[in-house]
């Protein structure tokens, strides 16, 4: 199947989910219901779609600006991802997201002399990472300084 251009535009962008992609095909009318699976097929089978890659790209975006696993959760479900291709990889990412919510703490208090270790852990909580996560961070922002 000939994959139209505008498709190719919109997956130049960033990466997609295929639930995206089928969203975007509906909303611009760019082909019938009844073509929609084998356009996905089509990406699919040239790699231009995957949603495991879509995923952990996501995941380690998030990660590294500070979202914890309860917001890249949501945010993965919500774009269509299926869980299965998700939730095993932030189960076993604890320790890394435990560093990650470290690290944004200590971007919210870089040079702030008063910080206040509630409204820290409400951020942190508010960010989607876990209460046991948050508690490490906090501990061992304590310990440095």
């Amino acid at each position: 199947m000939n994959i139209p251009d505008s498709i190719i535009r919109f997956l130049n962008y960033r990466d997609r989910s295929i639930e995206e992609i089928k969203r975007y095909l509906r909303r611009k009318s760019i082909c019938s219901e009844s073509e929609i699976q084998p356009l996905i097929q089509a990406l699919l089978d040239a790699g231009f779609a995957d949603d495991r890659r879509f995923s952990d790209n996501r995941i380690r975006y998030r990660m590294e600006n500070g979202y914890g696993p309860f917001y890249i959760a949501r945010e993965l479900s919500g774009l269509g991802v299926p869980n299965h291709l998700f939730k095993p990889e932030l189960a076993r990412m604890d320790e890394q997201f435990a560093e990650a919510a470290r690290k944004y703490a200590g971007r919210l208090q870089n040079g702030k002399a008063n910080n206040d270790p509630e409204k820290l852990e409400r951020r942190l909580l508010g960010r989607g990472f876990a209460t046991n996560q948050v508690k490490a961070a906090l501990k061992s922002d304590d310990s440095v300084e």
